[in-house]
């Protein structure tokens, strides 16, 4: 199971587009992820993490953020999320073992499809290898497959802790402020842990 979903944020205390657009199931899993200054302006029923106090405000707060995330989750399945992307899904008709679906190429996923895509990287996540997985971007074209292995991942990822965990300390993943994906993904990558995107399922954070 995807134990908990975690939601870095910052000045959005009344602005949450993925958390209001979670099924209720997995409204209980999140940790928002928050600026200690701003603690008391969050009212959401969900769990708390303040980021430390020595990061905030740093040139490099937002790796550093990801790599307190890392280290709280431990050896858990869990996804780090932006805080401002609605979920979508594409028509089955693209993939070379599905018939259509639905009347349009895309639209926003049902509760039921997200909580279908959840258990599916959950699926994924126990492979030899997967340990990081994710969602494509709406604008790039879909593929003949549902999903493509040995990629980048953006804005709405899930990670295996009982890969990450082993390697986190030796992952140079906060030396820079942006690009922290890439430079997490090919250290990942570097040392033997998969990724894999699913096109079925997108992140849209406009």
């Amino acid at each position: 199971m995807i134990e908990r979903i975690y939601i870095p944020t910052v000045k959005r205390a009344t602005n949450q587009i993925s958390y209001n657009n979670l099924p209720d199931e997995l409204k209980k899993r999140v940790v928002m992820v928050i600026d200690p200054n701003e603690k008391d302006l969050y009212s959401y029923d969900c769990e708390y993490l303040c980021i430390p106090d020595e990061i905030v405000g740093t040139w490099t707060q937002l790796s550093e953020t990801r790599k307190f995330i890392h280290k709280h989750a431990g050896a858990i399945k869990y996804a780090v999320i932006d805080d401002d992307v609605i979920l979508k899904k594409r028509n089955q008709k693209y993939f070379s073992d599905g018939v259509s679906d639905m009347e349009k190429s895309k639209r926003e996923a049902t509760p039921e499809e997200i909580l279908r895509m959840y258990d599916m990287i959950d699926q994924w996540l126990d492979e030899d290898t997967i340990g990081i997985a994710g969602l494509s971007d709406p604008g790039i074209p879909p593929g003949s497959e549902r999903y493509i292995d040995t990629v980048n991942l953006f804005t709405y990822v899930f990670y295996d802790g009982r890969m990450i965990s082993k390697i986190i300390d030796d992952m140079d993943i906060t030396s820079t402020r942006i690009a922290e994906d890439i430079i997490f993904m090919f250290e990942a990558l570097s040392r033997g842990v998969n990724s894999r995107k699913s096109i079925e399922f997108m992140y849209d954070n406009r």
